[in-house]
């Protein structure tokens, strides 16, 4: 598939109402706009996932959003893509007092291309995660990659992988005994994508091949479940690493977060 074949799928098939995380969420539609509304007032479980605005409408459209999530008592992000219209809907965000995150670059890989070389496996022994308690793991690895509590992270995961086993896989890599990295795919039912998540490698065993081996694993399996088109949200250090294992960018994404005054 072309880049724009790819992108129209994208916006189709993952922007649309994809299969739900867990029971507790729900989509609503508000004309042009697409939200999901989470179980917590966090802004990791509510999120503008699609939007078709132009100059005319886009103001009144993030008023809506704001009053409606306002209305809840929840934060919320709103996931600006870089084809998503009007053009100037960044400064708008601004002006509505959202926070930006940095910004970040989607890539996606053809799984129906040849696989790419890669180097040599390192000594890591991979772990597929099949009940919940593994996963204190996992958030052992990612509080010491991003210096916060991920307690929030692991509790999600949990339900996730109860409510849907068959649809996600959540890998840790050991070095003996001890988590050094993580990553997890979700199978999106319904469409042809897989989607990457949750990487975090410790420091001294970055740059050895890890995170490659554990993108490999998920590459085998989702060929493996018939998708045909993988994606991840990459930034400066993790892009470089996806292209030498046949990612592309697809599109520019970057969130912004509103959050209710105190």
């Amino acid at each position: 598939m072309d880049r724009r074949e790819i992108l129209e799928r994208y916006d189709r098939e993952l922007r649309g109402e994809t299969p739900l995380p867990a029971a507790d969420f729900r989509y609503e539609r508000a004309g042009a706009v697409l939200r999901l509304v989470g179980p917590s007032a966090a802004p990791q479980d509510n999120c503008v996932v699609f939007s078709r605005l132009d100059a005319a409408s886009a103001d009144a459209a993030i008023a809506g959003e704001i009053a409606r999530f306002a209305s809840l008592g929840h934060a919320f992000e709103w996931k600006l893509h870089g084809h998503d219209t009007p053009a100037d809907l960044a400064g708008r965000l601004l002006r509505h007092r959202f926070e930006p995150d940095p910004p970040e670059t989607i890539m996606v890989r053809d799984l129906a291309d040849e696989a790419s070389r890669v180097g040599a496996t390192p000594a890591v022994d991979i772990r597929r995660v099949d009940e919940s308690a593994q996963l204190s793991d996992l958030v052992t690895v990612q509080d010491a990659v991003w210096n916060e509590d991920h307690a929030w992270y692991g509790e999600a995961l949990a339900r996730e992988l109860a409510a849907a086993p068959t649809q996600i896989e959540i890998l840790i890599a050991y070095a003996g005994e001890r988590p050094v990295a993580t990553s997890l795919m979700r199978l999106h039912a319904g469409t042809q994508f897989g989607s990457l998540w949750g990487a975090a490698t410790l420091p001294t065993f970055q740059r050895t091949g890890v995170y490659t081996a554990l993108v490999a694993r998920h590459v085998m399996t989702a060929r493996s479940a018939g998708a045909r088109l993988l994606t991840v949200d990459t930034n400066d250090n993790s892009g470089p690493v996806l292209e030498r294992v046949g990612f592309r960018p697809l599109v520019n994404v970057q969130g912004f977060v509103w959050r209710p005054a105190d």
